[in-house]
């Protein structure tokens, strides 16, 4: 007589869930000389397929970025950085006392990328991305509204 122990498991995944690490975004110097301003986000239960993350991290940066035409004419750079929830990043949740700069060294294998804009010199209205290197966008600040040409 065979006797068998059958285990259900669940195989619902988990919705990502982005956490704004408000002690670790701010207006602070970049390079030593130069404001800009920082977000940083945690990321709890990513896509494991890359191209799904990054498609992710895409759709929830382009809705959710900084109003680069309400920045103060001293920002001259901008970044949203991204995480991956881990115990060694959920520290930063609750310790004020730890800069965005420590979290990229600490949790190093946690990062999941960021966008980078950087203003024009010439033209203080426009700000251009830099990063990542195949993610092309200007950002034209008119009369207070917002024109984008963003290439993917």
């Amino acid at each position: 007589m065979l006797t068998g122990l059958v285990l259900f498991s669940s195989c619902t995944k988990k919705t990502p869930k982005f956490i704004y690490l408000d002690k670790l975004s701010e207006k602070s110097y970049f390079s030593g000389r130069t404001y800009g301003y920082s977000e940083v986000f945690l990321v709890e239960n990513p896509p494991e397929d890359k191209a799904i993350r990054d498609s992710l991290k895409l759709n929830y940066f382009m809705k959710n970025r900084i109003d680069f035409c309400a920045l103060d004419g001293d920002i001259h750079k901008y970044a949203m950085s991204f995480y991956e929830k881990t115990s060694c990043t959920s520290h930063y949740i609750d310790n004020e006392e730890d800069k965005r700069h420590i979290i990229a060294d600490h949790c190093a294998y946690d990062g999941m990328g960021m966008f980078f804009y950087h203003r024009s010199k010439e033209d203080p209205n426009m700000w251009y991305a830099t990063f990542p290197r195949d993610f092309k966008d200007t950002v034209y600040c008119t009369s207070g509204q917002v024109e984008m040409d963003t290439i993917r």
